[in-house]
């Protein structure tokens, strides 16, 4: 049931007061609640117990000249309390002075002259109560409009937007895009199947929202923002510097550690994770058809960062980084360089670096003591030197014994050692996998 609009008519003539009261009773006998009162005090008096009763005030219509407070200072006052609500002057005495004060004080809608025509009346009511929902349903509509775009952006990060030069959802057409450097950050949950597996349906959904929860927020921090989920894995895209997308992903262990910290106490296994970092040209824009379209971001930067990411679990880093990234950052980070590969449907290599920074402390500690030997083995390795290699990579797993990728390459040492280094052999390892 739509609410009645409340006409406020304020007089200090009973007579005329009652006049006015029937005749808008008359005029309009549903939809509209008139309130009276016999002074500017009392009227103001009204309009707090219409406020307490969350009745909606849309006209007052006020006399002129009263005793104590006037009309013009009056209907000054109402339009402090209630601006929305639109204003009569009603007056068969009104000098310019007072209409001028209610028309700049008051943003006074129209005055009539007393004694008025019923008529006239009618048709001000009329209009002032149309000119009023008119409005109310703009700000409706406009509020509604802005609802929908907040949630949008909910779906559709506002970065994409501004940089597509666009500054609402409904702004964005077929084949909007750009093509600019970014640096792109993907993170993968490991062994998600057996961590949901013991849960139902809304649990597991509810875990993968907190998890997700987790990330975006160091993200955000960096100046980064995320511009794809799909399950448990995250595409974060940082337009701004390479330092950006490393700190995000430093940062983004650390918020895991305390998630789990978290877990442990409710007896929940900890979660790890995996991210790899790579920078490069991207597209960013609208893909689809006429009736559905995605903002959505394409490139070999994004495919190679997920490959990266792929590859943390084969050197058994929790963060790899390419050197298309570390070529650009501009703080020092504790990094150590752990192979050169050439990945799956790629044509170029690339150095790939373990970010230690992003490892516990106790771990870090031992990497970076190691770092050296490690860094002098792989430049043996990469070289064809396979004996110094082999003979390298032992002595870091004497120091280290949990240091997985010095397992994995002291292995390829012994492989290529058994079967002989590929022919025109460069350093780079090749992967036939993905």
């Amino acid at each position: 049931m739509t609410p009645r609009l409340a006409v406020l008519c304020v007089d200090d003539e009973s007579v005329v007061l009652r006049s006015l009261r029937d005749q808008l009773r008359r005029a309009f006998p549903t939809g509209v609640q008139v309130e009276v009162a016999e002074s500017g005090e009392e009227g103001l008096e009204v309009l707090e117990e219409l406020a307490a009763a969350g009745q909606e005030l849309a006209l007052v219509i006020s006399d002129q000249l009263m005793p104590g407070m006037r009309g013009e200072t009056f209907l000054a006052k109402v339009h402090a309390l209630q601006p929305k609500a639109l204003k009569v002057l009603l007056t068969g005495q009104a000098t310019a002075d007072a209409v001028g004060k209610a028309v700049n004080e008051a943003s006074l809608y129209r005055y009539i002259s007393k004694p008025w025509e019923e008529q006239d009346v009618t048709l001000t009511v009329r209009g002032a109560l149309s000119s009023y929902t008119q409005a109310r349903e703009i700000e409706r509509q406009e509020a509604e409009a802005r609802r929908a775009h907040k949630a949008s952006l909910r779906f559709v990060p506002r970065e994409i937007l501004a940089l597509l030069g666009r500054e609402r959802l409904w702004d964005v057409r077929f084949g909007d895009h750009v093509i600019r450097p970014m640096h792109v950050l993907f993170s993968d949950m490991r062994g998600y199947t057996n961590l949901v597996e013991s849960k139902t349906t809304s649990e597991a959904f509810a875990f993968v929202n907190e998890y997700l929860q987790r990330l975006e927020a160091p993200v955000r921090a960096h100046a980064g923002f995320v511009c794809d989920v799909e399950g448990d894995a995250v595409l974060a895209l940082f337009p701004g510097t390479a330092d950006d997308a490393l700190r995000a992903g430093i940062s983004s262990h650390r918020a895991i550690e305390a998630f789990n910290e978290e877990r442990a106490l409710a007896g929940e296994a900890p979660i790890r994770m995996g991210v790899g970092v790579h920078s490069g040209p991207l597209l960013l824009g609208t893909l689809g058809g006429a009736e559905r379209l995605q903002c959505s971001v394409v490139g070999d930067a994004v495919n190679l960062s997920s490959r990266v990411e792929s590859l943390t679990k084969m050197y058994g880093a929790r963060m790899l980084v390419t050197d298309a990234t570390v070529a650009q950052l501009q703080a020092p980070v504790a990094l150590r360089q752990v192979d050169r590969v050439q990945v799956k449907g790629k044509s170029e290599a690339v150095d790939l670096y373990e970010v230690l920074e992003a490892l516990e402390p106790a771990r870090r500690a031992r990497r970076l003591e190691t770092r050296g030997d490690f860094e002098a083995a792989g430049r043996h390795l990469r070289s064809g030197a396979l004996e110094l290699a082999y003979a390298a990579f032992l002595e870091v797993l004497r120091a280290d014994p949990d240091d997985p990728a010095s397992v994995l390459l002291a292995s390829r040492c012994q492989r290529y050692q058994r079967e002989g280094l590929p022919r025109d052999w460069d350093g780079v390892e090749r992967l036939d996998h993905k």
